[in-house]
């Protein structure tokens, strides 16, 4: 968090979207660039919410089942 937390996210996610194909959703102009490092920003700068459950807690079982581990 802090003064340079939302550029740091807008960087982040455009790089990500140069690796992503011209079908991606923010590239399409389907979703806001600007909302997208909003909502990115605030999730990762706020406090853990309930978001955080869809994928700790919320994960179907069979999902634990394809953990790697390492020995």
């Amino acid at each position: 968090a802090g003064p340079l937390g939302p550029r740091l996210m807008r960087f982040i996610l455009t790089a990500r979207l140069s690796r992503q194909p011209d079908s991606n959703a923010i590239k399409r102009g389907v979703l806001d660039m600007d909302l997208m490092v909003a909502y990115n920003y605030h999730n990762w700068a706020g406090s853990r919410s309930g978001e955080v459950a869809m994928y700790t807690h919320l994960l179907p079982v069979w999902a634990h089942d394809y953990v790697i581990t390492t020995t």
